[in-house]
């Protein structure tokens, strides 16, 4: 519309009056509607989606594959440690006097040594068992992947090995003289 002079209007012939946006659009529905406000919503819900879909693979690969293997491997590990330091132990607990000269009759009447040992309470959250079975010392597990057998270096002194002890325990290796020998018992207290 154009204003004249005389303060009449008239209509333009060269542009129709359309509602909405003028231009190539026109006629359409216009995009400035109330309908844009539902866009944000729809993408913010799928984002939400998505990362719900990414933790939720992010925490089924670790708990089904990853954490897993990472846990049994630094289990067997600990059982490793646990035997080694075990055997270790029991082995220093045994007194030799070849080593210094002394003859085995030398005049010792008997020998008692108590040494208690440091062990973990569990392991993989599983209580475990020690025993000394044949010149070795047995960790039972109740995961046989987490069990371990350890040969003992032991002097020829020791006539047997024997007894048994539950992790939570106090474990104690005790030796003692006998007429055939030297006896290696560990014991649960």
């Amino acid at each position: 519309m154009t204003l004249l002079d005389s303060g009449t209007t008239r209509e333009r012939p060269d542009r129709e009056r359309t509602p909405g946006r003028a231009g190539a659009g026109a006629g359409r529905r216009s995009l400035l509607g109330d309908d844009r406000a539902l866009s944000s919503v729809v993408g913010k819900t799928l984002e939400l989606g998505l990362l719900a879909l990414y933790v939720g693979l992010l925490v089924s690969t670790f708990y089904g594959g990853v954490l897993p293997e990472y846990r049994l491997g630094a289990a067997g590990s600990v059982a490793d440690r646990t035997g080694a330091a075990v055997a270790t132990d029991v082995e220093a607990a045994v007194p030799s006097t070849a080593d210094v000269g002394v003859p085995a009759d030398a005049g010792v009447q008997s020998v008692t040594v108590e040494r208690e040992l440091d062990v973990p309470g569990t392991i993989r959250g599983d209580a475990y068992r020690l025993r000394l079975d044949d010149d070795s010392l047995v960790l039972e597990h109740p995961r046989a992947a987490l069990s371990r057998t350890i040969p003992l270096a032991l002097p020829a002194s020791v006539a047997r090995v024997e007894g048994a002890a539950r992790s939570g325990e106090t474990v104690v290796v005790v030796v003692e003289s006998t007429p055939e020998g030297l006896v290696v018992r560990l014991e649960g207290r």
